[in-house]
């Protein structure tokens, strides 16, 4: 059964630049998608406001989401993550089914 995961930004303004995931995990993205361990992402739903911003990654398993979150990297993004939004003020939060 597919198990989706969402990642929440809330920035302070417009002024403030919502973390965004790099090249390097965009394409391990892509290998995982290929490999049928992603079925689908969206990294950039923006609310009509353009303060919050809502990425989305649907795995084919739990298991899977729970293998790969602890690949190297993406524990590195969610540390860059962290680091950007603790400096720039966003609040964050992970949703899962």
């Amino acid at each position: 059964m597919s198990f989706t995961a969402k990642l929440i930004q809330s920035r302070p303004s417009t002024s403030v630049e919502f973390f965004s995931p790099t090249s390097e995990l965009i394409a391990r993205m892509d290998e995982l998608k290929v490999e049928g361990k992603i079925i689908s992402y969206d990294l950039n739903q923006i609310s009509s406001d353009n303060l919050i911003k809502t990425m989305q990654i649907t795995y084919d398993t739990a298991d899977s989401h729970t293998t790969i979150i602890n690949e190297s990297v993406f524990i590195n993004s969610a540390n860059s993550r962290a680091n950007h939004c603790a400096v720039n003020g966003i609040s964050f939060s992970v949703e899962t089914e």
